[in-house]
């Protein structure tokens, strides 16, 4: 055996990604093998400029079959097998290759890797990272088992002793779009399905069944599924953490907040020191009211994460996500929403300066920035925090920004040098900015019907038709299969152009009204907001652009709403609890003991309001009968130990 590294591989239609996969690996490796299960595209033209051991197997819905098959033509001492939306960045596998040449295989020694799964929309993907066991000795008698998430398993059945390697893979594999593809999730659940036909289902199976089950949103599935392996106490296996973690996700989407909090609490103690874990307490901690706790929480996570990073120790147990990026980004959102700008700039910078393409940063710190600092001045700390001015793409995507945030002078400065880059919705913003009636007139007929039929290029035509007063411009959108939201502009657009009477208590009209008044006010078209404001804001449509102007910084007119709100007894629930942070932060603690209190009273379903009371009310006299009304409501929390210390 001359050869040190087979590579195995199973593939079937994956022309998108087999080039990717390869390109990264055939360095390093002294062989691939590939098993095609049926490919009809270009996969094997592709695989055969990286190899000629390329072998054909019928597909019999048995992943663990065709992976066997690879192994019967691998040559070299070591197995290591990946999938072909999956590679390995170079430091990576040369390294992998460098340790497996000092070791000698076993055949009771498989060898993990940890493998990075990206996730959802590829714009925004999230990052879930598990240990998978991807590589062990050849000739070993080491074969797959069971038809889907195969498992290498010594063939004299014993445990096997598994190592951990630090090396990792890349998976692009369960991408929204990558997914819809292929329908990775139905060929997946009948190959499930075919299993409990003809054999019973053991903690392991329940747990791979629920997995899938997440991944598709079928949560309360997945939870009788994982529910299943985790009352199994198999605690020590592999694959425990995977219930945790999957469990731990869907308690956090649906909002399950106290059963997230028990869940770690309960099984996952020996793993809080990880500052993934650390965050995600954070996250629950805020979201249950107690804000103080989950920001220390956000320090001690960017803080343990730091250490590691220097002593080159493993950053996360479960999301690298949540133990690098999402401390510092849940800090800058926490000392935004005290007031203490300085704090969130501080942490915005340190997030920029580890990712410098995180594009949430970038448009916080700008927004940030454009409340106090002249536009040159901007210009200037984004080239030397971010070296704007050196990057064509960079400088487009700080026009856009500046656009979006209604920062004109920014705007001009970056838009200018190429404005016919900018896509159709943005040149129409920038010329709504800056009051160019002429250029929005010409983008719209210069450019052609589908185009401009994109809801949001119609979007920012309807809002130049109402502030230049141009009904002629919607002519295009009248009489058309146009999406629901233009259909919902048009009728708020014919009020204001046509005089007709607004429609009775509606939920879409008031929802119309506030997205356009926002946007409006952002474009600087403060006289059309003026006179629109006057005629169409319902209490409803109020509260929201109080809250909206809260949150963007602009102080003086949020409380000019709240106030209005506050006189005539039309403050919502959200508007309460703004305006009892906003009371504590700038030290009046007992106006806001009362915006909270109700806020209690207007929705006494929220049980945040009545924690967040309970952390703020220094008097126990006046805890009490809060705490009282909270359990007798939500009994659940009795058992919140977090709830002893109010």
């Amino acid at each position: 055996m001359n050869n040190l590294v087979s590579l195995c591989m199973i593939v079937k239609n994956e022309e998108a990604f087999l080039d990717r996969c390869l390109k990264s690996m055939e360095k390093y490796v002294d062989e691939i093998v590939i098993v095609d299960t049926g490919s009809t595209d270009r996969t094997k033209e592709i695989a055969r400029r990286f190899t000629d051991k390329i072998y054909d197997f019928a597909w019999i819905n048995d992943f663990s079959a065709a992976r066997n098959e690879s192994l019967k033509h691998a040559t070299g001492k070591w197995i290591l097998v990946m999938d072909a939306d999956e590679y390995m960045e170079e430091n990576d596998i040369r390294g992998l290759r460098d340790s497996l040449a000092t070791i000698e295989p076993t055949t009771r020694t498989l060898y993990q890797l940890p493998v990075r799964n990206f996730m959802g929309d590829q714009s925004n993907a999230a990052i879930v990272e598990a240990p998978v066991l991807r590589v062990f000795g050849n000739r070993m008698n080491i074969r797959f088992h069971r038809p889907i998430h195969e498992q290498p398993v010594p063939a004299n059945g014993k445990a096997p002793d598994i190592v951990a390697l630090p090396y990792r893979i890349l998976h692009s594999g369960y991408l929204d779009t990558v997914i819809d593809a292929k329908d990775k999730h139905e060929r997946n659940l009948s190959i499930f399905n075919e299993m409990k036909k003809t054999a019973a289902l053991n903690a392991y199976d329940h747990c791979m069944i629920g997995q899938q089950l997440a991944l598709m949103k079928k949560d309360d599935e997945a939870i009788q599924h994982l529910q299943i392996a985790l009352d199994s106490g198999n605690n020590k296996a592999e694959w425990f953490r995977i219930v945790l973690f999957a469990l731990l996700e869907i308690y956090m989407r649906q909002g399950k907040l106290l059963e997230a909090w028990h869940l770690i609490e309960r099984y996952l103690q020996s793993y809080v020191q990880y500052p993934d874990i650390r965050c995600i307490r954070g996250i629950i901690l805020q979201n249950l009211g107690f804000h103080e706790l989950g920001k220390q929480e956000f320090i001690a996570a960017h803080m343990e994460a730091e250490k590691r990073a220097a002593n080159n120790q493993v950053l996360s147990i479960a999301n690298p996500e949540f133990g690098t990026r999402m401390p510092l980004w849940q800090l800058a959102l926490t000392y935004e929403r005290d007031q203490d700008l300085n704090q969130c700039m501080t942490y915005l910078t340190r997030l920029l300066m580890a990712n410098n393409k995180d594009m949430s940063a970038w448009i916080k710190m700008v927004e940030i920035l454009s409340l106090k600092e002249a536009a040159s001045n901007i210009v200037r700390f984004l080239d030397k925090l971010l070296s704007v001015s050196e990057s064509d793409a960079k400088m487009k995507t700080m026009g856009k920004i500046a656009i979006s945030l209604g920062n004109k002078e920014l705007a001009q400065h970056y838009f200018n040098r190429s404005p016919l880059s900018y896509s159709i919705a943005d040149r129409l913003k920038y010329a709504l900015l800056t009051d160019n009636l002429a250029d929005f007139e010409s983008i719209i007929n210069t450019n052609t019907q589908e185009e401009l039929e994109d809801t949001t290029v119609a979007k920012s035509v309807i809002w130049g038709a109402i502030a230049w007063a141009r009904p002629d411009w919607l002519v295009r959108y009248r009489n058309r299969d146009s999406t629901d939201d233009i259909h919902r502009y048009l009728t708020f657009v014919d009020c204001v152009l046509f005089d007709q009477a607004v429609p009775s208590a509606n939920e879409d009209f008031d929802r119309t009204v506030f997205e356009t008044l926002t946007q409006l006010y952002l474009l600087k078209r403060w006289d059309v907001f003026d006179r629109l404001i006057e005629r169409y804001a319902t209490p409803s449509v109020i509260n929201q652009l109080a809250d909206f102007f809260l949150t963007k910084h602009y102080k003086e007119p949020a409380l000019q709403f709240y106030q209005h709100l506050l006189d005539n007894g039309q403050l919502t629930e959200a508007s309460c609890d703004r305006l009892a942070q906003l009371q504590h932060i700038e030290g009046d603690p007992e106006d806001a003991l009362g915006f909270w209190a109700h806020a209690i009273e207007l929705n006494p379903a929220n049980p945040k309001l009545y924690i967040q009371y309970l952390a703020h009310c220094p008097d126990s006299e006046r805890r009490a009968p809060i705490k009282t009304k909270l359990i007798e409501r939500f009994p659940e929390y009795a058992e919140l130990s977090l709830l002893k210390t109010l």
